[in-house]
């Protein structure tokens, strides 16, 4: 079996095909440019401090970073905050946001856990781990790595702590 990567229309072999130039879904390449600009944008123009929220820091230590997130906000927190009922129906009727078309099929691999969940899950593995020991980075993924590292580094220095 000859091992593709995604390629809509079959025209790549593995060695030519690029993750920063071949992804359709978002500029792989410019994600954390993306997200660093908008952020710098904010700090400068807005009359609030955008907040930084790392997805680990928050499954790791919800009860630390959840309240810290709602008094930025000026939202009074309580801890039931940690803890739901697994209701996919508050999911598809209620919940409202940028991702509701992924809201909507929680069927979806990547969002079939979060869904189906109660609670804050820890991470599986460590920060700064491969959340498969067995992948090999290529080095098209250590280009876009490398190049988004800056960016990343200085929103991660700038996160809720």
């Amino acid at each position: 079996m000859t091992m593709r990567r995604l390629d809509v229309a079959g025209t790549k072999s593995w060695e030519e095909w690029h993750v920063a130039d071949n992804t359709p879904i978002f500029p792989v390449k410019d994600f954390f440019q993306i997200h660093h600009r908008l952020w710098k944008h904010f700090q400068i123009n807005a009359d609030f401090d955008p907040i930084i929220i790392d997805g680990h820091d928050l499954t790791s230590k919800p009860e630390v970073i959840l309240p810290k997130y709602f008094k930025k906000l000026g939202i009074p927190y309580k801890e039931s905050y940690l803890e739901w009922k697994e209701d996919n129906d508050i999911l598809e009727k209620k919940w409202r946001g940028s991702a509701d078309f992924v809201l909507m099929d929680t069927k979806v691999a990547v969002y079939t856990q979060a869904a189906n969940s109660c609670k804050f899950l820890p991470p599986k593995f460590p920060r700064g781990t491969p959340s498969n020991p067995g992948w090999n980075i290529t080095p098209d993924l250590e280009e876009v790595i490398e190049g988004a590292l800056p960016y990343y580094n200085e929103m991660y220095e700038n996160r809720l702590q």
